[in-house]
């Protein structure tokens, strides 16, 4: 769960006192009871001409180039990938303290850090971005340039080297250099390759989750699933 009802509790308050406002909900929905919740939340709050929920889009960097914040209000959260495109995107970031994006956005400097599940913090961390146009481009500039020094491939090939070189050259190795280089190497590629895998298994479980979500919304399932239940029902009575 990404803390969706949170980031909507959040929206209203901002659209309560700012009129220029709209709001982008992007990426896969949630599992269907919790959307419906949110749907239902976003209507309750009169937002339905302010929220849009874009779904699963290919066109994310584009989608990044129109708005003026990213947020982040998930309850916990590893190494962020969107927090990352958003940064690269030269956005700021506002983010609950859920773990990955505290290690990627510096507070003050690239966006704002805020407790999970405090709605009106969140609010009030927005607000001040999108209200100080300086503020946002130096937080977004700051942000992109932190992306670029440390996460970025070069960056993060230059780490790997270093960390190879400091094995290599460390005194026990120096005595038996190739069989340390190629333990290294070895483990190296035993890596690539299971982080690999966990990426194809998560696109995996994902399609599998969408073919569901098709299957279950398909007419000919729900009446089935109807006359099933009716069935039932006369069975035990």
């Amino acid at each position: 769960v990404k803390g969706i009802l949170e980031f909507i509790e959040a929206a209203a308050r901002i659209a309560a006192v700012c009129d220029n406002v709209g709001f982008l909900v992007m990426g896969h929905e949630e599992e269907h009871e919790y959307a419906r919740q949110v749907r239902k939340r976003t209507q309750e709050l009169n937002l339905q001409e302010k929220i849009v929920f874009t779904g699963t889009r290919n066109d994310i960097p584009a989608l990044l180039r129109k708005i003026n914040v990213l947020v982040i209000t998930s309850p916990k959260e590893g190494l962020s990938y969107s927090c990352m495109e958003g940064m690269a995107a030269a956005l700021p970031v506002v983010s609950t303290r859920c773990g990955g994006p505290e290690e990627l956005v510096v507070e003050g400097e690239t966006g704002l850090l805020v407790p999970v599940g405090n709605t009106a913090r969140m609010a009030e961390a927005i607000l001040s971005i999108i209200s100080d146009g300086a503020t946002r481009k130096r937080m977004g500039q700051a942000g992109r340039q932190r992306i670029e020094s440390h996460f970025s491939g070069r960056a993060c090939a230059e780490g790997f080297e270093r960390v190879y070189q400091e094995v290599v050259n460390n005194y026990a190795c120096r005595q038996s250099s190739q069989l340390w280089e190629d333990i290294f190497m070895g483990f190296a590629s035993d890596i690539g390759i299971l982080g690999s895998r966990v990426m194809e298994h998560e696109r995996l479980i994902q399609g599998l989750k969408d073919f569901e979500g098709l299957f279950k919304n398909n007419f000919f399932y729900r009446t089935l699933r109807s006359v099933y239940n009716s069935l039932r029902f006369r069975s035990k009575t």
